[in-house]
């Protein structure tokens, strides 16, 4: 093998584990914004291996939770006892990104997702993390909560997509002239 023929196996290898893992993601995966105005990424698995090989290929901190919730939803789906991989804020991103390409269920979330946590980042480094958001601050998070919960529900497109970017520099501009 020449060493073309070895970097491109490799580069095939890494194609197959990202495509993998994206689909994964894209099944049992889950991105929310909290109560609390935090991105959190989440993927519920009752195959704790599953969990474990993902963890290992991110080598996140957070690691694999033990999620033990029985019964049944506000829907009416019933949960069995089962693993969780969470990811919260600013670990979210690099996974995010990392899979945002070959997503195709969960794109149009992710892609809203990194943006929220762009257009929020700047304000989680000043008083270390320690301040009173403004009322413009707290609707342009509300705003992104609501919409990407929205989207766990419909079917997006491309337009779709476009929409938000100008719906958030609507938003952005918005809150410098409030400010």
């Amino acid at each position: 093998m020449t060493e073309n023929t070895i970097a491109e196996a490799i580069n095939n290898i890494e194609d197959i584990k990202k495509g993998y893992i994206t689909g994964f993601f894209d099944a049992e995966g889950n991105v929310t914004i909290t109560d609390t105005y935090a991105l959190s990424v989440l993927i519920n698995q009752a195959h704790k291996e599953v969990l474990e090989r993902i963890n290992k290929e991110f080598k996140m901190p957070s690691g694999i939770q033990i999620h033990s919730k029985e019964g049944h939803d506000k829907r009416g789906y019933h949960h069995k006892g089962a693993w969780r991989w969470r990811l919260n804020s600013d670990e979210a991103i690099p996974f995010l990104k990392y899979i945002q390409t070959y997503s195709i269920e969960k794109r149009p979330q992710i892609e809203l997702a990194i943006k929220y946590q762009e257009e929020t980042l700047h304000h989680h480094s000043r008083s270390g993390g320690m301040f009173r958001l403004s009322q413009a601050e707290i609707e342009q998070r509300e705003w992104f909560k609501k919409e990407i919960n929205d989207l766990k529900y419909v079917e997006s497109n491309i337009q779709q997509l476009k929409n938000y970017d100008n719906e958030i520099k609507k938003q952005r501009v918005s809150k410098d002239i409030r400010d």
